[in-house]
Order: C-alpha cells, then structure tokens, then sequence
C-alpha cells in the first residue's frame, strides 16, 4: 500500500470512528479491503498511539471515549547517508513513522 493511500485510511478511519458510524469491525474492514484481523491491528496501533478507541457493542461502532483529534502531517525527512544504510531507510521509517506522520491532539 502506498504511503498517501494509508494516510487517507486513517483520515477516513478517525472521522467514522468520531461520527460513531464504523459498523462492526468485519463491516469496517469490508469498507477499507481489509480483513478483519489487519483493521484489529490498526486499531491497536491507533490505541498505542494515544487514540481512546472503545467499541459500544449495543450501536455496534467504535467511538472516541473522549473528545479527539488526529493531525496528519505529510512532512518528509530526507534521510541521512547512515539513516539510508539502516536496512535501506527501513528501520528509520518504520521507528519514526507515526511519529513524523501522525499526531495525536
């Protein structure tokens, strides 16, 4: 998946997660291709993150426990010779991802 078709996930995730209108999670992950294990995982990581995700089982959607934003910042990083040599680049993305891309408000 590309990087701007994952953000638009999120943006597209956190205004149905904020209008309590994601469905139940197997609904959710047949909205965004997903199976439901991998919206599971996003979820997760949204909830490390500092996202506070609960699900309602009574109006079957995940809803913010507390009022909440998410700023999504498409900056990018030119990577340092060393940073490049790290696993190709991958092991800098990948630890500084969230952080560098995604902020929770």
């Amino acid at each position: 998946m590309k990087l701007f078709d994952y953000l638009e996930r999120l943006k597209r995730l956190h205004l149905l997660i904020k209008r309590k209108q994601t469905g139940t999670p197997t609904e959710l992950a047949k909205k965004f291709n997903l199976s439901t294990s991998h919206l599971y995982c996003i979820v997760d990581e949204l909830k490390i993150q500092g996202a506070p995700i609960e699900y309602c089982r009574i109006k079957k959607s995940y809803y913010y426990s507390v009022p909440f934003e998410i700023e999504i910042n498409c900056a990018f990083k030119i990577l340092t010779d060393l940073e490049q040599q790290a696993n190709g680049g991958y092991a800098f993305y990948k630890s500084n991802f969230h952080s560098d891309f995604i902020r929770v408000l």
